[in-house]
């Protein structure tokens, strides 16, 4: 998911081994840096207490990002601490660091606290099902929050529905990344758009809905005003559930985008889809992925008009 105000370290730069964040340090501490990523192999827990230190008096860091760098659970505690008491920083990316239950646990504590943070990028760690159960609060109580990266997590449906759970109560968060997750086609990510009123972008790609799970999700996606952008692509949607989201959309009055390369589109599904897009006035114009554009106006791109 391109979430706004979610950033992504670029790999192809230097990685380098571990060594002391002495210069990061002083720079926190001298309140010169905005941006910040950090590109290391590991970071003793020592470096990383000392860093924190500084993070959590610094007034001018708005976005800091560990770059595919391991960090023990006794430095994520570190980082969490820092998050409770610092008051400028937006966006944080901890993705790929090697994240556990128990990181989950000290960055969920740290949420509940933190009244700034907007971007949180958590994606391809370890928390699995169980971890997520500590979200449920921090995403009950925080106010901050805006776009929430979980992608390739291991969620599965437990793990789901505890994350679920708190949206339900949540009116801030506007997008959302559970891609690649092992979520099977159960209807609890119904519920997001059933009880959740303010996510604008979800993005549900590369898990197992399938039939059944697209039906569920195209009768909420029916009642649901304020989803934008819906991604399901590589779900193992076949006929059934396509014809149902084609039905969701005929009736959906604010979706903007729908990704559903991956998915057994054909003739007959494209002809629906179109056809429901075209009799619904509300949605004006809308993408849909695989190269298909329809437009209110009765206008279609070549790739549509090539699959009817």
């Amino acid at each position: 998911m391109d979430a706004k105000g979610i950033k992504h370290c670029n790999f192809t730069e230097y990685s380098s081994p571990i060594f002391p964040l002495d210069d990061e340090v002083k720079s926190l501490e001298k309140n010169k840096v905005t941006d910040l990523a950090i590109f290391l192999d590991k970071i003793a827990d020592a470096d990383l207490e000392k860093f924190s230190e500084a993070l959590a008096k610094n007034t001018s860091l708005k976005s800091l990002s560990f770059c595919n760098t391991l960090i023990s659970d006794e430095g994520i505690g570190y980082i969490a601490s820092a998050l409770k008491i610092n008051t400028t920083l937006v966006f944080l990316n901890l993705a790929n660091i090697n994240l556990g239950i128990a990181g989950a646990q000290a960055i969920s504590e740290a949420l509940e606290i933190n009244t700034t943070l907007e971007s949180l990028d958590i994606s391809t760690n370890k928390i699995g099902e169980h971890g997520f159960g500590y979200f449920t609060i921090a995403l009950t109580s925080n106010k901050s929050l805006k776009a929430l990266n979980l992608a390739g997590n291991s969620i599965a449906l437990d793990g789901a529905s505890e994350i679920i759970s708190g949206l339900s109560k949540n009116t801030t968060l506007e997008e959302l990344d559970i891609s690649n997750n092992r979520i099977s086609e159960k209807n609890y990510m119904t519920l997001i758009l059933d009880e959740n009123t303010s996510i604008k972008t979800l993005n549900l790609s590369d898990n197992y809905l399938g039939d059944i799970g697209a039906t569920t999700i195209a009768q909420s996606l029916a009642k649901n005003t304020t989803i934008e952008t819906l991604n399901l692509s590589n779900n193992g949607i076949d006929s059934i559930g396509l014809l149902a989201i084609a039905d969701g959309l005929s009736r959906n009055t604010s979706l903007k985008k729908i990704y559903l390369e991956g998915n057994a589109i054909g003739k007959i599904e494209a002809e629906k889809i179109k056809e429901a897009l075209e009799n619904n006035l509300s949605l004006g114009s809308i993408q849909i992925f695989p190269e298909i554009f329809v437009a209110n106006d009765a206008k279609s791109s070549s790739s549509v008009d090539d699959l009817v």
